[in-house]
């Protein structure tokens, strides 16, 4: 009776300790799954070998400041002195349009427009040879215009062009990573 007793009040205790070691064992399978994948942290970059120093050629401030953060905690960074960096970032062109999509019926006022914001884009090595030719990134999004509300619009593009500049960032930054 006593070891009956002795057991059931170890037994939840074993239980316990058992979901835990568990637990921990099914996070260790998952984290080497995902490493195994090449899965990555958003922003967390990788150029292509021998690029540890990239100097920024064109493009506006806000989308160097996009680059820059992006590289932040990789193992390259954004220089300013050509002697200092390894490859050049060309910025290319940069362009952000708009177009309209839906009229009104009605009054014949703008109801939607498609914002486009494309930068083309190609690295060389200080010496000028190419490393990744140039290219194209292009982000559309549809936006919806309020005349009854023009202030929010307006504020609303803002954010829809700042968020659009910083995918654009984001996939420039993939393709240079899969020229690895």
């Amino acid at each position: 009776m006593k070891y009956a007793a002795n057991r059931s009040r170890h037994g939840a205790n074993g239980r316990a300790l058992h979901a835990r070691a568990l637990a921990w064992s099914m996070l260790g399978a998952a984290l080497l799954v995902i490493s195994g994948c090449g899965f990555h942290l958003r922003g967390a970059v990788e150029l292509p070998e021998d690029v540890h120093a990239v100097v920024l050629s064109g493009g506006s401030a806000a989308l160097h400041d996009e680059i820059r953060a992006l590289l932040t905690g990789s193992q390259a960074r954004v220089v300013n002195a050509l002697a200092d960096a390894d490859a050049v970032l060309n910025l290319i062109s940069e362009s952000d349009d708009q177009r309209l999509l839906v009229v009104d019926p009605d009054t014949g006022s703008p109801r939607e427009y498609e914002v486009v914001y494309s930068v083309a884009y190609g690295l060389q090595s200080v010496e000028g040879v190419p490393i990744v030719p140039p290219n194209t990134v292009r982000v559309v999004r549809d936006y919806v215009y309020d005349r009854d509300a023009i202030i929010g619009t307006s504020r609303e593009l803002g954010v829809l062009r700042t968020e659009m500049r910083r995918d654009a960032a984001l996939q420039i930054m993939r393709r240079l990573s899969s020229h690895r």
